[in-house]
């Protein structure tokens, strides 16, 4: 899946890189981007792991969790983190999921059902994992 072309703004650093590990909707990974890109941190989808291990390792590793398989996908999460830190990303808040998520490897989880501004000043703004 390609992603949206990202706005141009003048970049005075390096720009951070994010992959996106886990199924997901188009408007979701195309949500994601858009505040990705507000933080100056560009989005990789993971297809498989192909792309996502091209390059420079990840500054950010997102998880879209699909209760079904958590170990193979936390584990390929962890494959490309490479030291970066594991962003769970949930439907909804769920305490028990999130102790769960912290046991297979998750710095932090952010729940859809969570402001956005949340995503933009806490998690991506200034690097935090919780």
């Amino acid at each position: 899946m390609s992603l949206p072309a990202q706005k141009e703004r003048p970049r005075s650093r390096t720009r951070r890189r994010a992959v996106l590990v886990g199924e997901s909707e188009r408007p979701l990974v195309e949500l994601l981007s858009d505040v990705l890109d507000d933080v100056d941190m560009a989005v990789d989808l993971d297809e498989g792991g192909a792309s996502a291990l091209r390059g420079a390792a990840p500054d950010l590793v997102l998880v879209m969790v699909d209760r079904n398989d958590l170990a193979n996908l936390f584990g390929r999460a962890r494959a490309i983190a490479a030291g970066a830190p594991v962003i769970a990303i949930l439907p909804l808040h769920d305490e028990r999921l999130a102790r769960q998520l912290s046991a297979f490897g998750a710095s932090g989880c952010y729940s859809l059902d969570t402001p956005i501004e949340r995503l933009k000043s806490g998690f991506f703004a200034r690097g935090e994992t919780s």
